[in-house]
């Protein structure tokens, strides 16, 4: 994916402004896609150029995720339109820092992801582990 907007910026004048968009990688679901792209980059990426991904991948949903290695903005980002209730830190006799993500029981199903799918993928995009829990 990053080669196609590699050659987009070069090739199209409407897309230039991908010189200033950071992309670190693309996680495939099926039909859903979901691109890590840099902090703020997220205001840059145009419906045309979204349209024009899905298009040409055959994809039916592309989730735009903010590089952060914090988990609260990624979570977010994937269960978007829902709203995360609250995120806990826990901190473990071992000294290490889990997180307690908690959303919105009615909500699961609008997300597109189960609970354990939801936690794998916050733990690939920062590395941090969080548990998911429906309230």
């Amino acid at each position: 994916m990053a080669k196609f907007f590699l050659e987009l910026e070069e090739n199209d004048s409407r897309f230039n402004y991908l010189k200033d968009v950071s992309f670190y990688k693309a996680i495939d679901y099926g039909d859903l896609v979901i691109l890590l792209i840099g902090r703020g980059d997220k205001l840059k990426i145009t419906s045309e150029l979204i349209d024009m991904i899905k298009e040409t991948y055959e994809i039916d949903n592309i989730i735009l995720v903010e590089n952060s290695k914090k988990p609260r903005p990624v979570v977010e980002s994937l269960i978007y339109p829902s709203k995360l209730i609250s995120l806990n830190e826990i901190f473990l006799a071992t000294g290490d820092i889990e997180f307690k993500a908690v959303i919105r029981k009615e909500d699961q199903d609008q997300i597109p992801f189960t609970k354990e799918e939801l936690e794998e993928l916050i733990f690939e995009l920062t590395n941090q582990t969080t548990r998911i829990e429906f309230q």
